[in-house]
């Protein structure tokens, strides 16, 4: 079903099982708590098809307590893209793409323009962020353990962090990016 069809939302308690189911399907170690967390704290947004939550993205400002409801602000801030999850049999649609750009669009208004979007891209999703203008900045490895593993760890997984190329010149953003 294409991107369209899918109805944007603002996700909420009640969508906490879809959420969670999300960041399960990606292997992700989000509990409860966490996306109780980053909904009170972030600015999601999530496409439902239907019933269910098929699609997230979160941008959580960092410091946190840079408040998403007060005016620009004094002190330049990062806006951690993160939670960009669709379903596995969702995948391909688009909506990763959409909420992307629903986010960025948001990021560039005027009383947003303080934050600087960052994400971590893991392999699936570098080639979307590419296409949307974010641009490599360093590289790491997430390393994980499975209970039935013993005592190897599983294989690494590589993560890059990306940054929004648009307004990257501003010296305020790079004095934070610094």
């Amino acid at each position: 079903m294409p991107a369209h069809l899918a109805t944007l939302i603002e996700p909420a308690e009640q969508h906490l099982d879809d959420l969670l189911a999300l960041s399960q399907s990606a292997h992700w170690n989000q509990n409860r708590d966490d996306w109780r967390w980053m909904l009170r704290h972030g600015r999601s947004r999530a496409l439902r098809l239907h019933d269910q939550v098929v699609a997230s993205t979160l941008v959580l400002p960092w410091p946190a307590a840079a408040a998403l409801s007060k005016p620009v602000a004094t002190q330049p801030s990062l806006a951690w893209i993160s939670m960009v999850l669709v379903l596995p049999e969702h995948r391909g649609k688009g909506y990763a793409t959409q909420l992307l750009r629903e986010s960025l669009e948001w990021l560039a208004e005027p009383d947003q323009r303080h934050l600087t979007p960052l994400l971590d891209a893991t392999p699936a999703g570098h080639p979307v962020y590419l296409k949307l203008g974010f641009r490599d900045q360093w590289g790491f490895t997430r390393w994980e353990r499975r209970p039935h593993l013993g005592k190897h760890p599983a294989p690494a997984t590589e993560s890059i962090v990306a940054i929004a190329d648009w307004g990257i010149n501003d010296p305020d953003r790079a004095s934070v990016l610094a």
